[in-house]
């Protein structure tokens, strides 16, 4: 399942009070697209008259991007629950996850039998699978090199950085053609996106398949 705001909302009230002794604020919850973290507590810092920085403007933020069975995630939430209860209360811990946290996370672990680990992040597999299905709108050169041989370059949306590649790269005597395309298909999400004289080789019907749907783009 992925993380909805109803859902995690009474998740974060349901251990709020079995937990947290109903200690915890209630705080915004927020959904990201993000494909760095699966959750995040975050908050802001302002000086008091003392000199003391003091956290406000609390929210949990979780990504939607990831597939999660319901015990992950809710071992996410109470993951944030314990970052939020330790900066609320302004407690002193030797590292965003030092003693104090792994001293919590480990008591919640054994009374409650739950799997809370240090890192909520994705491993660099899950992003890279959940970054293969992301729907973004490419700028897509199509290359024919003068033997015969496709290739493709993903570039920025910049029309100088556009124009300057396909100039610099017709002057090489080894490219033929290049044709630009707009396509949001998932499939150039593999390529880098960059303006660099480069060019990746494709199959000719791999190109074929994924740019049947791209539209054409005159610069």
């Amino acid at each position: 399942m992925r993380a909805t705001i109803p859902y995690v909302e009474q998740k974060f009230r349901e251990y709020n009070q079995l937990i947290f002794g109903n200690r915890l604020p209630e705080v915004p919850i927020l959904l990201s697209r993000a494909t760095t973290f699966v959750g995040k507590c975050e908050h802001r810092q302002r000086r008091t008259l003392l000199g003391r920085s003091k956290p406000y403007d609390f929210c949990l933020r979780f990504s939607i991007l990831f597939n999660l069975t319901p015990n992950e995630l809710d071992d996410v939430i109470i993951h944030e629950m314990i970052h939020l209860h330790i900066a609320y209360h302004r407690l002193r811990d030797t590292a965003p996850h030092g003693t104090l946290f792994r001293q919590m996370m480990d008591n919640i672990n054994r009374t409650f039998g739950r799997h809370i680990t240090i890192s909520d992040r994705l491993t660099s597999e899950q992003a890279a699978a959940i970054n293969s299905q992301r729907h973004t709108t490419h700028v897509i050169a199509a290359i024919r090199l003068t033997d015969g041989r496709p290739g493709v370059k993903v570039l920025p949306r910049i029309h100088q950085r556009i124009a300057h590649y396909r100039q610099r790269m017709l002057a090489r005597p080894e490219i033929n053609t290049i044709h630009l395309y707009l396509s949001d298909d998932p499939f150039f999400n593999r390529y880098p996106n960059s303006s660099t004289l480069t060019v990746y080789g494709i199959k000719e019907e791999e190109l074929t398949e994924h740019l049947e749907k791209a539209l054409p783009l005159n610069i």
